[in-house]
């Protein structure tokens, strides 16, 4: 029996990788087969409560929506605290990315060597932490304009540049005709990671999204 799990497994990790089509469910099943072997002895060593989601990114723990980070093994293989990030006014943090690619050059400006912790702070601030000790490095304040909620933050070229993006609002009440934005549905920003570097904001219209879903 025990032979054949091992089989079983090896055979849909095989599948995987030669791209055959499995089920949604196929990857659970084998970390199912795989924790629950009989041979395997489990105790609770340790265990954390979060009123926010519980997030990962690099290896690390980040409770109470990225504000507290655990990491590494402690005493009795316990994750350690690492320590607790600090934003303007206590904001939430909308969403976070990791950028921890080593730069070619050891020495940039504000220590844009160092590996970071990118999030959008009260839907209008990219702020960059040290990914290791949590302070705050970069601040960048995105746009003064009240109609632009910022809350996507992800890789335009993996390790080199990103892209933050918004959401457009019209504040209840007031008509469209009457915000004179009401052309606009989202905003976009680049910029570079290594050193964190503004590249340039375009608007996107909703004449641009009509289009584009007449092509398709």
């Amino acid at each position: 029996m025990e032979r054949e799990k091992c089989q079983n497994v090896f055979q849909q990790i095989r599948r995987r990788e030669y791209g055959i089509k499995q089920g949604p469910r196929s990857k659970f099943e084998i970390l199912k087969t795989l924790l629950l072997n009989e041979n395997y002895v489990y105790k609770d060593v340790w265990r954390v409560y979060s009123s926010k989601h519980i997030k990962t990114e690099g290896g690390r723990i980040f409770l109470e929506n990225y504000k507290e980070c655990y990491g590494g093994y402690g005493k009795g293989n316990k994750p350690v605290h690492l320590y607790s990030l600090r934003t303007p006014q206590d904001q939430k943090i909308e969403t976070a990315l990791e950028a921890a690619i080593q730069p070619e050059t050891l020495s940039l400006p504000h220590h844009g060597e160092r590996p970071s912790f990118l999030c959008i702070v009260g839907k209008s601030w990219l702020m960059r932490y040290d990914l290791l000790t949590g302070s705050l490095l970069e601040e960048v304040y995105l746009s003064p304009k009240s109609y632009c909620s910022f809350k996507d933050l992800s890789w335009n070229e993996p390790g080199k540049s990103i892209v933050v993006k918004s959401t457009h609002n019209v504040a209840g009440g007031i008509r469209p005709a009457e915000s004179g934005q009401s052309n606009i549905v989202g905003v976009s920003a680049l910029f570079e990671v290594f050193p964190l570097k503004f590249i340039g904001m375009f608007e996107i219209t909703r004449s641009v999204s009509i289009w584009i879903d007449w092509i398709l």
